[in-house]
């Protein structure tokens, strides 16, 4: 978002209108951008109170938490309940996988989102989210192979087109005996 003051005002007339998760969820994503987490907070939580067995709007809290420097925790118990609400909802597990990569918790990053490749409907998007955590944890095998995976599915996917440069670059830096801070450097580029 450009212009977040502008999106505020133009996703809380939609809300005046029809107030359904893709406002809420514009307006809550605006209001983070703009700095105002309790603003954001405070519309999460009223989108919970209008659907509240919707895992999205569960989720907006979740992602309303896990934006304060403090919120980890609380973000977790969110989107815990918004994934008991739906298993399989992209926004949460999303939401989730980067909760758990900010912690550097890859391995459950990745368990949270490989059973997405069996529902989700753009899988090449998946196959470059787990390449960039594989190569996060240095198992650059596993990236190489859902780099290539997403790239077979979509050949234009510029997440995975990067992610792909990215582990040659690395590997061209260890073969040439560059050491381990050039190649901690390329893989810190991930973040």
């Amino acid at each position: 978002l450009k212009r977040p003051d502008t999106a505020v005002v133009a996703f809380r007339r939609a809300i005046n209108i029809r107030a359904d998760q893709g406002a809420y969820r514009g307006l809550v994503e605006a209001l983070i951008t703009a700095g105002l987490h309790r603003e954001a907070l405070a519309a999460a939580k009223e989108a919970v109170q209008l659907m509240p067995t919707s895992a999205r709007a569960h989720t907006l809290v979740g992602l309303v938490h896990a934006a304060s420097p403090d919120g980890f925790e609380r973000s977790k118990r969110a989107l815990s309940k918004a994934h008991q609400l739906d298993p399989t909802c992209y926004e949460t597990v999303l939401a989730m996988a980067r909760v758990h990569t900010a912690e550097q918790k890859f391995a459950l990053a990745i368990s949270c989102l490989e059973p997405l490749l069996q529902t989700h409907h753009e899988p090449a998007a998946i196959h470059s989210k787990l390449g960039d955590l594989h190569a996060l944890s240095r198992n650059f095998t596993q990236a190489l192979s859902h780099y290539h995976h997403a790239l077979s599915i979509c050949d234009t996917l510029k997440s995975a087109q990067a992610g792909l440069e990215r582990i040659e670059r690395m590997s061209r830096a260890v073969d040439k005996g560059l050491g381990p801070a050039v190649f901690n450097g390329l893989v810190e580029s991930f973040n």
